[in-house]
């Protein structure tokens, strides 16, 4: 039985303050799409799909278009930190707001692939030569180094047609090695994949491992907005200045210009040297955001489903808190964006201003 979304549940899910009758009235006027109708006794419910979400998203959420693609890397160097549970969420979400989105993974776990990753097993109806082609996508991006394949030919869809993927593999071992060997080896990610998928995609997520390889310099080399998740534990407090150093030196090296965005996880209240943590980084760490996440069994839950928290538990805390830092992180994308485009025309005004001079 296909799932659909009552009225009820769209106006949980998006936080829409605003009164049932404006969605069904959006609908009579096609303002979003027609639901299905359930029918349960005499009583006929609307119900709507999960292909229909990204239209009544873009129009009753609560994240805007950005005015230009972007790229968001989720890197740190801990494990364990619900760094692939906030990249898959900032990446559902957006696609639930009709922000065209590709998730790319670069972490050899597989974790954001196997959540993204359709379960259809093969049918008997299938054939040899369909199977092949099937394990052939799921190369990933390796496939484009050794067989120079094109880009759409490694893009997975998922249930949302605003979501795609390119999954992850055991072939990324063999091309982080032979990138070694490439000129300007950590801008191939950028030429070959992250600038041909801006020209589709307005969000791409890169969801790296927690230990730094070549293919982590790639995607820092790419990346418009870095995401760090940091636990408010003992363990990664001791080494965040570690990680800070190796993040500036890196950005100077290379004369990067991403923003670095921090955010507090595995929060706990109740704990006092959890929240003292929490408060230190709020005074003390550049780029932290103010809210933060918990660890929580509903959002453990949700990823089995292949659901956001805000799907499968739109009322509760546990939501609130992820959507809450769902909109941080969209306000530093657009502001990054905004940025960005200002100082681009500063730097065409000036270098106008130049020519005239020596005219």
């Amino acid at each position: 039985m296909i799932q659909t979304y009552t009225v009820q549940r769209l106006l949980n899910i998006y936080a829409m303050n605003i009164a049932r009758g404006t969605i069904i009235k959006a609908e009579e006027s096609g303002l979003i799409p027609q639901s299905q109708r359930q029918h349960m006794g005499s009583i006929a419910r609307r119900g709507w799909r999960i292909s229909d979400l990204p239209r009544i998203g873009e129009r009753y959420g609560f994240l805007a278009h950005l005015d230009k693609s972007l790229t968001m890397v989720f890197f740190t160097t801990k494990g364990g930190v619900l760094k692939t549970t906030l990249a898959y969420h900032m990446a559902r979400t957006a696609a639930l707001h009709n922000v065209k989105t590709c998730v790319v993974g670069l972490d050899l776990q597989n974790d954001v692939t196997r959540i993204l990753e359709n379960e259809n097993e093969p049918s008997d109806d299938q054939n040899i030569d369909e199977l092949l082609d099937q394990s052939d996508c799921n190369i990933g991006i390796a496939g484009l180094y050794r067989s120079n394949k094109n880009l759409k030919n490694v893009i997975m869809e998922t249930d949302i047609p605003t979501l795609s993927y390119i999954p992850e593999g055991p072939e990324l071992i063999r091309l982080e090695k032979q990138l070694h060997s490439e000129n300007k080896r950590e801008s191939w990610l950028k030429k070959h994949v992250i600038e041909p998928l801006k020209k589709e995609f307005e969000l791409i997520v890169v969801d790296c491992p927690p230990n730094w390889n070549l293919l982590v310099s790639n995607a820092l080399v790419a990346s418009d907005i870095l995401v760090s998740p940091v636990e408010c534990r003992i363990n990664q407090f001791r080494n965040l200045a570690v990680f800070q150093d190796l993040i500036e030196a890196f950005h100077k090296d290379m004369d990067l210009h991403f923003k670095h965005i921090y955010v507090p996880t595995r929060f706990c209240p109740m704990k006092k040297l959890n929240s003292d943590i929490r408060r230190w980084y709020l005074k003390n760490l550049p780029g932290v955001i103010n809210n933060a996440i918990r660890e929580s069994n509903f959002t453990e839950e949700a990823i089995s489903l292949r659901k956001s928290v805000m799907e499968h538990a739109p009322k509760g805390i546990i939501a609130d808190e992820m959507r809450e830092v769902i909109k941080e992180l969209w306000l530093c994308a657009r502001e990054k964006v905004a940025n960005d485009a200002s100082s681009k025309r500063k730097n065409l005004i000036t270098t106008n201003q130049n020519f005239e001079l020596n005219l």
